[in-house]
């Protein structure tokens, strides 16, 4: 009995000691996730000056270089390469051509976009270790480097001092570590290639074992996560010995308490006060340790919790309750659902039976109310916990905030629709600087003409029709890029009200000038209805010309059928739609998307003015599933009030 309750006390000191190492690795995971996303941010911040500055000069890459890397926590010294035309924020960082061919030699052979390197020693002396990317923009080759310095990575939790036999490091998949802290002591460049770390990481990318230090020897546990994106894995690991270190008191206990039957009542009363001093001292080390995991979870914005299989039961951490205001640490269903609503609720639901069935890690994602009143954005991780028997019986979690990843993914995303705003507005000032000048010429003949016919004495009124009409389309078209010249300028917009069945006829009007085009098969449904849109008539004018010539083109055999409706929503908005009955969008095509075409000869700029025109206008644009086997383009515009 004595050797299988020292066993089970064995395989619980030892499991308590792998959970809060895989405590301990996620947090250097997200941390070093966090602070190399950071650097990236950085270095975006680099790519966008040289994106807008092509011609920038040396001086003044310089000083870009320097104010970003100020700006930045994380950011020692940045270094970049432009064809040739290279900077650096500071002096001694400044590469030569050797050190510089070497470390993009290295990047290209990691095959990383974003590559950490080992530590490189600089000019002042000191090691630093460099994030190194390279891309291709426009023709010109850019080889940015950000230097930080190793320790940044492990001071996630330098509040919290780490026990003798305690390390955290972060190692590249070529053996060498990048950054490792031994209690207080910090260290990087450790060759580690052909060890069991490096095995066990390569047979298993996210996972726990017991096995040799890799420089002592001794036997340690290790937890690891993989950092896929650039290279990395992050490691944490504890001397085993220091846990089992109770079980030989637990073993003279029981050795003293035979021995206690022997002798006098006085010695039994003193080994019971040592054991239970030593009791007392294993719990504050506990609670020690508890603060330390909490400190951690503190800073990654998360927080852990444990799902009991058999009762339904959630328990949360102390980080938990005070992120989502909940005033007890177990929760059951009716007041989880009342942290997430019913559809987070059903997914969480569906992660827990999808790790139960499978037995395996989840990731996945939540929307929840926290308490402040508003609503987080949480990534969960779930690992599940097997009996003997190979059932499911604990569910472990961690719960980590991503609001600032979603932050960043909406700031990219704005970035990226300004840069095409840009680049179609700098199109269409180009465009109608160049076609207003013909148009001038052309009308000016066409007047001429009509002035020369009446010189004649002649009176062909059909001639004359045909010279007034295309005298109309040359002042509509006039009318259409003196628009898309206001579109793109930076002056105050007029709106007008018009009739959204006049413009509708005009775009068909305009249409029917050309004989290839056989508008007949245009149904305008609810044209009986009398609708007043606010804003740009003629740009207006210009999408129901460009979405209704695009559909009369996408049918090469047979007659095409076009249906153009719309209907009124409670926001004062109209929502119209024109559908037909071609092939429709192929899988993944993006046909908002400049100069992405799927019509032979097209270039792919005729959506992409649409999609331009109708957000200027304070409205969206998006394809919808028809109910043929056509496309159906949708769009809102406001109505007159």
């Amino acid at each position: 009995m004595a050797g299988e309750w020292v066993s089970a006390q064995r395989d619980r000191l030892v499991s308590e000691a792998s959970l809060r190492n895989q405590m301990r690795v996620a947090a250097l995971e997200q941390f070093s996730l966090r602070i190399l996303e950071m650097a990236k941010l950085s270095m975006s911040q680099i790519k966008h000056e040289l994106d807008h500055n092509t011609a920038m000069g040396s001086s003044h890459l310089n000083q870009a270089l320097r104010e970003t890397s100020e700006i930045s926590s994380v950011i020692e010294h940045l270094y970049v390469n432009v064809d040739g035309r290279r900077g650096a924020s500071d002096a001694k960082v400044f590469l030569g051509s050797k050190a510089e061919l070497d470390l993009r030699s290295a990047y290209e052979k990691s095959g990383y976009d974003y590559w950490v390197s080992p530590p490189l020693e600089v000019g002042s002396g000191e090691d630093l270790i460099a994030l190194v990317t390279k891309d291709t923009r426009n023709g010109t080759d850019r080889f940015i480097v950000a230097y930080m310095r190793p320790h940044v990575f492990t001071s996630f939790g330098q509040t919290e001092k780490l026990e003798d036999g305690e390390l955290i490091s972060l190692i590249g998949l070529d053996g060498i570590t990048r950054a490792r802290r031994t209690g207080h002591q910090y260290s990087s460049g450790e060759q580690l290639a052909g060890t069991l770390v490096m095995r066990k990481q390569s047979e298993e990318p996210n996972g726990t074992y017991v096995g040799p230090h890799s420089i002592t020897q001794e036997p340690y546990i290790f937890s690891h996560r993989r950092l896929s994106e650039f290279g990395l894995f992050a490691t944490s690991g504890m001397r085993r010995d220091r846990y089992l270190r109770p079980l030989q008191h637990y073993k003279i206990f029981v050795g003293a308490m035979v021995v206690a039957a022997l002798v006098l009542s006085i010695a039994a009363v003193f080994l019971l006060n040592a054991y239970l001093r030593k009791q007392s001292i294993q719990l504050q080390t506990m609670r020690a340790a508890n603060r330390q995991l909490n400190h951690a979870q503190l800073l990654g914005k998360m927080g852990d919790w444990k799902y009991d299989v058999h009762t339904s039961k959630l328990i949360i951490s102390e980080n938990l309750s005070r992120t989502y205001g909940v005033n007890q640490l177990v929760i059951d269903h009716r007041h989880l659902i009342e942290v997430l609503d019913t559809d987070n609720f059903a997914r969480f639901s569906s992660a827990i039976e999808d790790v139960k069935r499978n037995k395996r890690l989840k990731v996945f994602e939540l929307k929840s109310k926290i308490a402040d009143g508003t609503h987080s954005y949480r990534r969960v991780l779930a690992s599940p916990e097997m009996n003997e028997n190979g059932d499911v019986i604990v569910i472990y979690g961690i719960d980590q905030s991503i609001d600032d990843e979603k932050t960043l993914r909406s700031l990219r995303s704005r970035a990226a629709a300004q840069a095409r705003l840009q680049s179609m507005s700098a199109l269409t000032a180009t465009l109608a600087h160049e076609v207003n000048q013909p148009l001038t010429v052309i009308s000016n003949f066409l007047s001429a003409a009509r002035r020369q016919l009446r010189s004649d004495g002649r009176s062909d009124r059909q001639l004359n029709t045909y010279l007034q009409k295309a005298n109309d389309q040359v002042l509509v078209l006039g009318e259409m890029i003196g628009a898309a010249r206001e579109l793109v300028s930076n002056s105050d917009k007029e709106m007008e009200i018009f009739e959204l069945q006049d413009v509708i006829n005009e775009a068909i009007d305009l249409l029917d000038v050309d004989p290839q085009y056989e508008v007949s098969s245009v149904m305008v449904v609810g044209s009986h209805e009398t609708l007043s849109i606010c804003g740009s008539r003629a740009l207006v004018k210009q999408v129901f010309y460009n979405l209704l010539k695009n559909a009369l083109e996408v049918l090469e055999d047979g007659k095409p059928e076009i249906i153009v409706s719309w209907a009124q929503s409670k926001s004062s908005l109209i929502e119209v739609s024109i559908e037909d009955n071609g092939p429709g969008f192929a899988d993944g095509v993006r046909p908002f998307e400049a100069f992405s075409s799927e019509k032979p000869g097209g270039i792919g700029l005729g959506l992409a003015l649409c999609r331009t025109i109708i957000e200027a206008q304070g409205g969206q644009i998006w394809v919808s599933n028809s109910d043929s086997r056509g496309a159906r383009i949708c769009f809102t515009l406001t109505q007159a009030n």
